[in-house]
């Protein structure tokens, strides 16, 4: 049992950053394109995985897990630092037979792979869109990068305009917009490559340089349907357990209402 929970926990630590930093309330859509949650992925299947196979998350969303060609040894299947030491000292003390330990290796083998599979099958980057949002992440935002933003932005306009997001007459002019953006605020570089989605809130700093400008009205109004494009339900969650707090027997709505208010502040 020492074993398998010095397991359960190296495995848990490559998930623990990733819900930390999404487990908020700021948007945080723009940011998915470096997603931890693949690159979470990418790290368990290199522990299956022989040396070579893997080299990037984008063959990693082409590898066919159902099948074990290029899997490494179970004796090599990497399980952690402290539950290789753990499990030495109880081969060594002949606690545990070499059965109960390929059983074991073989068990650690597949989680993984579920893991794997599970971190894939939510991993937001898998949608097209949401790696074109990209181009709203100020990190990414530079003159270097103008052109390939640009391809992206055509994409999520052409996405809005046929959710009847955004009318097409504008289309050209939110990318005109974005270009002149991106070439106007060229002398604030290091304010945008400094950004940091931990400490800052993306909505504020588009906020303080969009709003109010009227030659950058169509990008904002672009700009905020991005800002508010959902990135995971941590809110909602976070509601449930508020209601359950203030809920009691016979309570009127509007009573309800209040708890919640005075609950939130």
């Amino acid at each position: 049992m020492p074993v398998r929970l010095h397991f359960y926990v190296s495995v848990a630590k490559q998930v623990v950053p990733f819900l930390t930093v999404y487990q908020t309330d700021k948007p945080m859509v723009p940011f998915f394109h470096k997603c931890r949650l693949v690159q979470n992925a990418e790290t368990s299947a290199k522990q299956i995985y022989e040396n070579g196979i893997i080299t990037s998350s984008a063959q990693l969303l082409k590898l066919d897990l159902d099948k074990s060609e290029g899997h490494v040894e179970y004796k090599k299947t990497d399980i952690g630092f402290n539950a290789e030491t753990s499990l030495k000292e109880l081969t060594d003390k002949k606690k545990v037979s070499d059965k109960a330990v390929l059983e074991f290796r073989m068990e650690c083998k597949q989680f993984l792979l579920k893991i794997v599979r599970k971190l894939l099958a939510k991993a937001p980057i898998l949608y097209w869109l949401v790696r074109h949002l990209s181009a709203f992440d100020p990190r990414e935002m530079t003159v270097e990068k103008l052109h390939h933003n640009k391809t992206q932005l055509k994409s999520i306009v052409r996405t809005f305009i046929e959710a009847n997001r955004v009318s097409a007459s504008d289309a050209d002019d939110i990318i005109q917009q974005y270009n002149g953006f991106i070439q106007g605020n060229v002398s604030q570089v290091s304010k945008f490559s400094g950004f940091d989605p931990a400490l800052c809130r993306a909505d504020k700093f588009f906020h303080d340089r969009l709003a109010n400008i009227p030659s950058y009205a169509k990008l904002c109004a672009v700009v905020k349907i991005v800002m508010l494009l959902s990135h995971g339900q941590t809110t909602v969650e976070r509601g449930f357990s508020i209601n359950k707090q203030v809920e009691s027997d016979n309570l009127k709505e509007d009573t309800f209402r209040t708890r919640r208010v005075i609950s939130s502040y």
